[in-house]
């Protein structure tokens, strides 16, 4: 199973890098989009 993250960024520069790190470590296939 693969798993899709949708990630909306608007105005959340400063928090973007936590959050993507956050969501890479969780030991599941996935996709990551960043809208």
């Amino acid at each position: 199973m693969k798993l899709t993250v949708i990630i909306p960024i608007y105005n959340e520069a400063s928090t973007l890098g936590i959050l993507l790190g956050r969501v890479k470590e969780v030991p599941i296939e996935k996709e990551i989009l960043v809208v």
